[in-house]
Protein backbone atom coordinates (compact mmCIF):
# COMPACT_ATOMS: atom_id res chain seq x y z
CA UNK A 1 0.00 0.00 0.00
CA UNK A 2 3.12 2.59 0.54
CA UNK A 3 4.61 1.77 -2.78
CA UNK A 4 3.25 4.84 -5.35
CA UNK A 5 0.67 4.65 -8.22
CA UNK A 6 1.95 5.27 -11.13
CA UNK A 7 -0.41 6.83 -13.65
CA UNK A 8 1.35 4.89 -15.92
CA UNK A 9 -0.11 1.88 -14.36
CA UNK A 10 -3.75 3.11 -16.19
CA UNK A 11 -2.44 2.71 -19.46
CA UNK A 12 -1.05 -0.83 -18.09
CA UNK A 13 -4.37 -1.67 -16.85
CA UNK A 14 -6.20 -0.18 -19.57
CA UNK A 15 -7.82 -3.16 -21.43
CA UNK A 16 -9.17 -4.56 -17.67
CA UNK A 17 -10.80 -1.79 -17.30
CA UNK A 18 -12.43 -1.30 -20.54
CA UNK A 19 -13.41 -4.96 -19.86
CA UNK A 20 -15.19 -3.76 -16.79
CA UNK A 21 -16.90 -0.73 -18.42
CA UNK A 22 -18.05 -3.01 -21.20
CA UNK A 23 -20.01 -5.27 -18.64
CA UNK A 24 -21.42 -2.48 -17.18
CA UNK A 25 -22.73 -0.96 -20.43
CA UNK A 26 -23.98 -4.04 -21.30
CA UNK A 27 -25.96 -4.33 -18.04
CA UNK A 28 -26.79 -1.10 -18.55
CA UNK A 29 -28.42 -1.97 -22.12
CA UNK A 30 -29.82 -5.59 -20.35
CA UNK A 31 -33.03 -3.02 -20.22
CA UNK A 32 -35.89 -6.15 -19.65
CA UNK A 33 -33.88 -7.11 -16.30
CA UNK A 34 -36.91 -7.22 -13.76
CA UNK A 35 -35.26 -7.76 -10.06
CA UNK A 36 -37.64 -6.89 -8.60
CA UNK A 37 -39.87 -9.86 -9.93
CA UNK A 38 -37.69 -12.13 -8.00
CA UNK A 39 -39.02 -13.24 -4.39
CA UNK A 40 -35.31 -14.14 -3.27
CA UNK A 41 -33.63 -10.93 -4.30
CA UNK A 42 -36.57 -8.77 -2.16
CA UNK A 43 -35.56 -11.05 0.55
CA UNK A 44 -32.11 -10.62 0.52
CA UNK A 45 -32.49 -6.62 -0.10
CA UNK A 46 -30.68 -6.80 -3.62
CA UNK A 47 -33.27 -6.38 -6.26
CA UNK A 48 -33.09 -2.18 -5.70
CA UNK A 49 -29.69 -2.24 -5.88
CA UNK A 50 -29.22 -3.94 -8.27
CA UNK A 51 -31.64 -2.18 -10.90
CA UNK A 52 -29.31 0.69 -9.43
CA UNK A 53 -26.67 -0.53 -10.60
CA UNK A 54 -27.89 -1.54 -13.99
CA UNK A 55 -29.77 2.03 -14.04
CA UNK A 56 -26.42 4.02 -14.17
CA UNK A 57 -24.63 1.50 -16.20
CA UNK A 58 -23.95 3.79 -18.68
CA UNK A 59 -21.04 5.23 -16.82
CA UNK A 60 -18.57 2.54 -18.24
CA UNK A 61 -19.50 4.63 -21.30
CA UNK A 62 -17.32 8.10 -19.26
CA UNK A 63 -14.81 4.85 -18.28
CA UNK A 64 -14.46 4.37 -22.68
CA UNK A 65 -14.33 8.24 -22.96
CA UNK A 66 -11.42 8.98 -20.55
CA UNK A 67 -9.38 6.43 -21.43
CA UNK A 68 -10.04 7.22 -25.26
CA UNK A 69 -8.64 10.72 -23.66
CA UNK A 70 -6.04 9.01 -22.01
CA UNK A 71 -4.95 6.77 -25.23
CA UNK A 72 -4.85 9.43 -27.32
CA UNK A 73 -2.37 12.09 -25.47
CA UNK A 74 -0.71 9.18 -25.98
CA UNK A 75 -0.37 8.49 -29.65
CA UNK A 76 -0.06 11.94 -30.99
CA UNK A 77 2.46 12.48 -28.31
CA UNK A 78 4.48 10.05 -30.23
CA UNK A 79 5.43 12.15 -32.90
CA UNK A 80 3.01 14.49 -33.28
CA UNK A 81 2.33 13.72 -37.25
CA UNK A 82 -1.65 14.43 -37.47
CA UNK A 83 -2.76 12.44 -40.34
CA UNK A 84 -0.75 8.80 -39.00
CA UNK A 85 -2.63 9.39 -35.67
CA UNK A 86 -6.21 9.86 -37.67
CA UNK A 87 -5.15 7.35 -39.82
CA UNK A 88 -4.47 5.03 -36.44
CA UNK A 89 -8.10 6.25 -35.08
CA UNK A 90 -10.18 6.08 -37.58
CA UNK A 91 -8.45 2.47 -38.78
CA UNK A 92 -10.06 1.46 -35.23
CA UNK A 93 -13.45 2.06 -35.16
CA UNK A 94 -14.35 3.24 -38.47
CA UNK A 95 -14.39 -0.06 -40.55
CA UNK A 96 -16.39 -2.14 -37.57
CA UNK A 97 -19.09 0.68 -36.73
CA UNK A 98 -19.98 0.97 -40.43
CA UNK A 99 -20.43 -3.16 -40.88
CA UNK A 100 -22.75 -2.90 -38.03
CA UNK A 101 -24.68 0.17 -38.57
CA UNK A 102 -25.36 -0.47 -42.20
CA UNK A 103 -26.84 -3.82 -41.31
CA UNK A 104 -28.85 -3.13 -38.55
CA UNK A 105 -30.14 -0.03 -39.86
CA UNK A 106 -31.13 -2.10 -42.65
CA UNK A 107 -32.64 -4.61 -40.40
CA UNK A 108 -34.60 -2.03 -38.74
CA UNK A 109 -35.76 -0.24 -41.81
CA UNK A 110 -36.00 3.36 -42.18
CA UNK A 111 -38.54 5.51 -43.01
CA UNK A 112 -36.79 6.96 -45.62
CA UNK A 113 -33.50 6.93 -47.78
CA UNK A 114 -32.26 10.47 -45.78
CA UNK A 115 -32.85 8.55 -42.39
CA UNK A 116 -31.51 5.34 -43.50
CA UNK A 117 -28.27 6.82 -44.30
CA UNK A 118 -28.45 9.42 -41.64
CA UNK A 119 -28.24 6.64 -39.29
CA UNK A 120 -25.90 4.13 -41.43
CA UNK A 121 -23.47 6.48 -41.85
CA UNK A 122 -23.52 7.63 -38.44
CA UNK A 123 -23.95 11.79 -39.27
CA UNK A 124 -27.65 11.53 -38.22
CA UNK A 125 -26.94 11.91 -34.31
CA UNK A 126 -25.47 15.66 -35.29
CA UNK A 127 -28.75 16.57 -37.55
CA UNK A 128 -31.77 18.85 -35.79
CA UNK A 129 -34.36 16.37 -35.36
CA UNK A 130 -33.19 13.32 -36.28
CA UNK A 131 -32.34 11.82 -33.13
CA UNK A 132 -30.03 9.13 -34.20
CA UNK A 133 -29.11 7.44 -30.58
CA UNK A 134 -28.27 3.85 -31.84
CA UNK A 135 -24.49 4.59 -32.65
CA UNK A 136 -24.11 7.99 -30.79
CA UNK A 137 -20.97 7.43 -28.77
CA UNK A 138 -18.87 6.21 -32.21
CA UNK A 139 -20.61 9.19 -34.30
CA UNK A 140 -19.31 11.90 -31.16
CA UNK A 141 -16.04 9.77 -30.68
CA UNK A 142 -14.95 10.36 -34.65
CA UNK A 143 -15.99 14.35 -33.79
CA UNK A 144 -13.40 13.87 -30.74
CA UNK A 145 -10.69 12.28 -33.05
CA UNK A 146 -11.78 15.27 -35.12
CA UNK A 147 -10.99 18.15 -32.64
CA UNK A 148 -8.43 16.03 -30.75
CA UNK A 149 -5.44 17.24 -32.17
CA UNK A 150 -6.25 20.94 -31.17
CA UNK A 151 -7.15 19.93 -27.84
CA UNK A 152 -3.59 17.81 -27.40
CA UNK A 153 -2.08 21.41 -28.61
CA UNK A 154 -3.94 23.43 -25.72
CA UNK A 155 -2.72 21.19 -23.02
CA UNK A 156 0.63 20.42 -24.48
CA UNK A 157 1.00 24.62 -23.87
CA UNK A 158 -1.39 25.50 -21.03
CA UNK A 159 -1.44 21.94 -19.03
CA UNK A 160 -4.11 21.97 -16.51
CA UNK A 161 -5.57 25.14 -17.28
CA UNK A 162 -6.48 24.12 -20.58
CA UNK A 163 -8.13 21.20 -19.67
CA UNK A 164 -10.28 23.17 -17.03
CA UNK A 165 -11.30 25.87 -19.80
CA UNK A 166 -12.06 23.23 -22.12
CA UNK A 167 -14.13 21.20 -19.54
CA UNK A 168 -15.89 25.13 -18.78
CA UNK A 169 -16.33 25.71 -22.22
CA UNK A 170 -18.06 22.51 -22.74
CA UNK A 171 -20.72 22.93 -20.15
CA UNK A 172 -21.15 26.82 -20.62
CA UNK A 173 -22.04 25.26 -24.31
CA UNK A 174 -24.42 22.98 -22.97
CA UNK A 175 -26.19 25.22 -20.45
CA UNK A 176 -26.56 28.12 -23.83
CA UNK A 177 -27.94 25.16 -25.87
CA UNK A 178 -30.42 24.02 -22.96
CA UNK A 179 -31.69 27.70 -22.94
CA UNK A 180 -31.54 28.81 -26.70
CA UNK A 181 -32.04 25.23 -28.60
CA UNK A 182 -33.44 22.74 -25.90
CA UNK A 183 -34.82 20.10 -28.42
CA UNK A 184 -30.83 20.07 -30.06
CA UNK A 185 -29.31 20.22 -26.39
CA UNK A 186 -31.81 17.21 -25.46
CA UNK A 187 -30.93 15.57 -28.57
CA UNK A 188 -27.04 15.34 -28.20
CA UNK A 189 -26.55 16.05 -24.27
CA UNK A 190 -25.50 12.25 -24.30
CA UNK A 191 -22.34 13.38 -25.65
CA UNK A 192 -21.74 17.05 -25.20
CA UNK A 193 -21.94 16.25 -21.35
CA UNK A 194 -19.19 13.83 -21.52
CA UNK A 195 -16.45 16.00 -22.81
CA UNK A 196 -15.13 17.33 -19.85
CA UNK A 197 -14.77 13.30 -18.68
CA UNK A 198 -12.70 13.07 -21.85
CA UNK A 199 -10.50 16.18 -21.51
CA UNK A 200 -9.77 14.88 -17.62
CA UNK A 201 -8.82 11.60 -19.65
CA UNK A 202 -6.38 13.79 -21.97
CA UNK A 203 -4.49 15.57 -19.36
CA UNK A 204 -4.00 12.87 -16.86
CA UNK A 205 -2.54 10.82 -19.96
CA UNK A 206 -0.04 14.13 -19.88
CA UNK A 207 0.66 13.52 -16.36
CA UNK A 208 1.12 9.98 -16.90
CA UNK A 209 4.06 10.82 -19.78
CA UNK A 210 5.33 12.97 -17.00
CA UNK A 211 6.42 9.85 -15.00
CA UNK A 212 3.47 11.56 -12.03
CA UNK A 213 3.02 8.91 -9.13
CA UNK A 214 -0.06 9.23 -6.81
CA UNK A 215 0.96 8.47 -3.01
CA UNK A 216 0.11 4.84 -2.17
CA UNK A 217 -2.65 4.75 -0.04
CA UNK A 218 -4.34 6.68 -3.75
CA UNK A 219 -5.41 3.56 -4.68
CA UNK A 220 -7.66 1.98 -1.86
CA UNK A 221 -8.91 5.77 -0.77
CA UNK A 222 -10.21 5.88 -4.38
CA UNK A 223 -12.23 3.20 -4.03
CA UNK A 224 -13.76 3.85 -0.64
CA UNK A 225 -14.30 7.26 -2.42
CA UNK A 226 -16.04 5.41 -5.12
CA UNK A 227 -17.95 3.30 -3.00
CA UNK A 228 -19.27 6.71 -1.42
CA UNK A 229 -20.11 8.07 -4.51
CA UNK A 230 -22.45 5.55 -5.57
CA UNK A 231 -24.38 5.74 -2.18
CA UNK A 232 -24.10 9.67 -2.90
CA UNK A 233 -25.84 8.91 -6.57
CA UNK A 234 -28.19 5.96 -5.18
CA UNK A 235 -30.06 8.70 -2.44
CA UNK A 236 -29.82 11.41 -5.05
CA UNK A 237 -33.44 12.74 -6.70
CA UNK A 238 -32.99 15.38 -9.17
CA UNK A 239 -35.87 17.15 -10.59
CA UNK A 240 -37.24 16.87 -13.92
CA UNK A 241 -35.87 18.61 -16.65
CA UNK A 242 -32.03 18.26 -15.07
CA UNK A 243 -31.27 14.36 -15.86
CA UNK A 244 -28.55 15.60 -17.87
CA UNK A 245 -26.76 16.06 -14.63
CA UNK A 246 -26.26 12.74 -14.07
CA UNK A 247 -23.45 12.83 -16.87
CA UNK A 248 -21.75 15.42 -14.84
CA UNK A 249 -21.87 13.60 -11.98
CA UNK A 250 -20.52 10.15 -13.48
CA UNK A 251 -17.16 11.96 -13.80
CA UNK A 252 -15.86 11.59 -10.37
CA UNK A 253 -16.92 8.12 -10.24
CA UNK A 254 -15.17 7.02 -13.37
CA UNK A 255 -12.28 8.99 -12.25
CA UNK A 256 -12.78 7.16 -8.61
CA UNK A 257 -12.89 3.85 -10.61
CA UNK A 258 -10.22 3.91 -12.93
CA UNK A 259 -7.98 4.63 -10.39
CA UNK A 260 -8.87 1.99 -8.47
CA UNK A 261 -9.26 -0.42 -10.66
CA UNK A 262 -5.70 0.26 -11.57
CA UNK A 263 -4.56 -0.26 -8.28
CA UNK A 264 -6.28 -3.57 -7.81
CA UNK A 265 -4.60 -4.44 -10.88
CA UNK A 266 -1.12 -4.02 -9.69
CA UNK A 267 -1.84 -5.98 -6.11
CA UNK A 268 -4.68 -8.13 -6.49
CA UNK A 269 -4.02 -12.04 -7.24
CA UNK A 270 -7.15 -13.04 -9.17
CA UNK A 271 -4.87 -13.13 -12.53
CA UNK A 272 -8.16 -15.13 -13.66
CA UNK A 273 -10.43 -11.94 -13.20
CA UNK A 274 -7.94 -10.71 -14.46
CA UNK A 275 -7.58 -12.54 -18.12
CA UNK A 276 -11.14 -12.59 -18.12
CA UNK A 277 -12.31 -8.88 -18.05
CA UNK A 278 -8.92 -8.15 -20.56
CA UNK A 279 -10.62 -10.56 -22.55
CA UNK A 280 -13.91 -8.06 -23.07
CA UNK A 281 -11.48 -5.31 -22.92
CA UNK A 282 -10.38 -6.58 -26.42
CA UNK A 283 -13.43 -7.24 -27.78
CA UNK A 284 -15.05 -3.96 -26.09
CA UNK A 285 -16.13 -1.70 -29.27
CA UNK A 286 -17.36 -4.74 -30.86
CA UNK A 287 -19.58 -5.75 -28.00
CA UNK A 288 -20.15 -2.27 -27.43
CA UNK A 289 -21.97 -2.48 -31.18
CA UNK A 290 -23.52 -5.61 -31.32
CA UNK A 291 -25.08 -6.48 -27.75
CA UNK A 292 -27.92 -3.72 -27.23
CA UNK A 293 -29.46 -4.63 -31.02
CA UNK A 294 -28.70 -7.99 -30.39
CA UNK A 295 -30.70 -7.81 -26.96
CA UNK A 296 -33.56 -5.68 -28.71
CA UNK A 297 -34.35 -7.39 -31.37
CA UNK A 298 -34.32 -11.49 -30.49
CA UNK A 299 -37.53 -10.98 -27.69
CA UNK A 300 -39.47 -11.88 -30.98
CA UNK A 301 -37.31 -14.96 -31.15
CA UNK A 302 -37.59 -16.47 -27.58
CA UNK A 303 -38.52 -15.54 -23.79
CA UNK A 304 -36.46 -15.84 -20.47
CA UNK A 305 -37.53 -18.68 -18.78
CA UNK A 306 -36.74 -17.02 -15.38
CA UNK A 307 -38.69 -14.04 -13.64
CA UNK A 308 -35.42 -12.05 -13.58
CA UNK A 309 -34.65 -12.33 -17.38
CA UNK A 310 -31.30 -13.78 -17.00
CA UNK A 311 -31.78 -17.01 -19.06
CA UNK A 312 -32.50 -14.13 -22.04
CA UNK A 313 -29.84 -11.87 -21.58
CA UNK A 314 -27.11 -14.43 -21.02
CA UNK A 315 -27.39 -16.46 -24.59
CA UNK A 316 -27.62 -13.04 -26.00
CA UNK A 317 -24.55 -11.94 -24.52
CA UNK A 318 -23.16 -15.07 -25.59
CA UNK A 319 -24.28 -14.71 -28.96
CA UNK A 320 -22.75 -10.99 -29.40
CA UNK A 321 -19.55 -12.04 -28.08
CA UNK A 322 -19.16 -14.90 -30.97
CA UNK A 323 -20.26 -12.37 -33.83
CA UNK A 324 -17.84 -10.09 -32.28
CA UNK A 325 -14.91 -12.19 -32.60
CA UNK A 326 -15.93 -12.98 -36.31
CA UNK A 327 -16.72 -9.11 -36.94
CA UNK A 328 -12.76 -8.32 -35.32
CA UNK A 329 -11.57 -10.98 -37.73
CA UNK A 330 -13.56 -9.64 -40.35
CA UNK A 331 -12.28 -6.48 -39.94
CA UNK A 332 -8.59 -7.29 -39.74
CA UNK A 333 -8.82 -9.60 -42.48
CA UNK A 334 -9.93 -6.17 -44.91
CA UNK A 335 -7.85 -3.97 -43.00
CA UNK A 336 -4.52 -5.98 -44.23
CA UNK A 337 -6.66 -6.74 -47.68
CA UNK A 338 -6.55 -2.91 -48.19
CA UNK A 339 -2.94 -2.20 -47.02
CA UNK A 340 -2.05 -4.64 -49.44
CA UNK A 341 -3.72 -2.90 -52.31
CA UNK A 342 -2.37 0.22 -51.22
CA UNK A 343 1.43 -1.00 -51.25
CA UNK A 344 0.65 -2.27 -54.38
Amino acid sequence: MNTPLSLRRIGDSRRLIMGFATLWVAFFHSKYLAFADSQTLQLLGLAEPLAFLRTIGNCGVDFFLFLSGFGLYHSLSRDGAVLPFYRRRFRRVLPATLIVSILVTALNGADSLRAYCADAFLYGFFLPGCRCWRFWYCSFLLLLYLLYPLIHRLLVRFDLAAALGLAAASVALSLLLRRFAPDYFYQIEIGTTRIPVFVLGAWVGKRSLRGDRLPGWTGPAALLLALAWLCFLYRLRLPAGYKFVWRYLYLPLALLMVLSLSWLDAHARGRCLRRVLVFFGEYSLEIYLIYESLYLSMRSVFKSSDGVGLSYALPCFVAALLLSLALKRAVAVLTKALRGEESA
